[in-house]
């Protein structure tokens, strides 16, 4: 009966020690994760407001030659005014989170 006992807490260790092995496994891949994450947070970061002004600057040109333009040329500066408008959005939820 002892034998038994005994059998089982060491088995018992046994797994407990390869579950601490996998946790830290896991705890090591979340550390790579926020670190490949933050990169990423930062890149947007540096990159995002200098891309914004270059297309606001791009915008601005388009908006003032607007009475000579034709149609299409109408509708490109709407989609760039939507997609700048989605990059702000983007920054403003980088910039508050980073």
């Amino acid at each position: 009966m002892a034998l038994a006992t005994l059998s089982e807490q060491v088995v018992a260790h046994i797994e407990l020690r390869q579950k601490k092995e996998e946790l830290e496994q896991e705890k090591q891949q979340i550390k790579t994760l926020i670190q490949k994450l933050d990169d990423v947070m930062l890149f947007v970061n540096q990159q995002l407001p200098a891309a914004i002004k270059n297309l606001e600057f791009a915008e601005k040109q388009l908006v003032q030659d607007a009475p000579q333009n034709k149609y299409l040329e109408l509708e490109s500066i709407q989609i760039l005014q939507e997609n700048l408008a989605r990059l702000k959005n983007i920054y403003s939820v980088v910039s508050k989170n980073r």
